[in-house]
């Protein structure tokens, strides 16, 4: 029977890789350097290239000496395979406006070099999809998406990004505490809004992924929407004005 690492298990090893990696930057609580990291530590290199698949959510690609990858040449669709010690991100993730979305693809893909690994098999080739809510997607391509694979080599890549430890600690050393209030399942007050904000320039992902990275954690601490409501809006008689 194949075994599927827990999300704890995860967790606790990306941050092992992190640790090992630049033991003085994580001691430091600095956000791990995800291209060096990939280079350096996994040995595999990064290239910037014009993607041209047809599917214009593949965004990156890990690849593994032998599946294709659709690239523009002088203005045409060419194939090319790349090597199995190379990842190809689009160019247009090159930017510097693009840094939390190219830390979080590079991660991606570094979680299934990992995760194959684990399991004692060599990486295979894998594109970094990006889900579009407003596409139509076939059974098959959902079941890509939100496979156990693919699934597992976000919260490797998560955990690299994000380590436990380091989320925990910063949060206490902004807020005092350990858990941030939140209203009902979404709603934050706006200086516990800043908070999160600025946890997420410090690791340079975005306020969305430090938002879920802080709800998987369990480090909201969830109290009635009416509390909010009653704190900001006067109750029942500011509606019934």
């Amino acid at each position: 029977m194949k075994y599927y690492h827990t999300n704890d298990e995860i967790d606790e090893i990306g941050e092992g890789l992190v640790r090992q990696f630049d033991f003085d930057s994580y001691s430091n609580g600095h956000a791990v350097d995800i291209e060096k990291f990939i280079t350096d530590y996994l040995k595999y290199r990064i290239v910037y290239d014009n993607i041209a698949e047809r599917d214009a959510s593949k965004t990156a690609f890990l690849g593994d000496g032998k599946a294709g990858l659709c690239v523009w040449r002088n203005g045409r669709r060419e194939s090319i395979v790349p090597p199995d010690d190379l990842i190809v991100v689009d160019s247009h993730f090159s930017q510097n406006s693009m840094t939390a979305q190219r830390r979080f693809m590079l991660a991606h893909e570094a979680g299934h070099i990992i995760m194959d690994k684990l399991c004692g098999n060599t990486a295979t080739a894998a594109y970094n999809n990006e889900f579009d809510g407003e596409r139509e997607y076939s059974l098959q391509e959902l079941g890509e998406l939100f496979s156990i694979k693919e699934t597992q080599a976000t919260s490797m890549g998560v955990a690299l990004l994000m380590p436990k430890t380091l989320v925990t600690s910063l949060l206490m050393m902004l807020k005092e505490q350990r858990h941030i209030p939140i209203y009902g399942n979404n709603v934050l007050l706006d200086r516990d809004r800043k908070i999160i904000r600025d946890m997420a320039e410090h690791f340079k992902v975005s306020y969305k992924s430090m938002f879920y990275r802080m709800r998987s954690l369990k480090l909201f601490e969830y109290r009635l929407i009416d509390e909010y409501i009653a704190m900001n809006l006067g109750g029942n008689g500011w509606l019934s004005c």
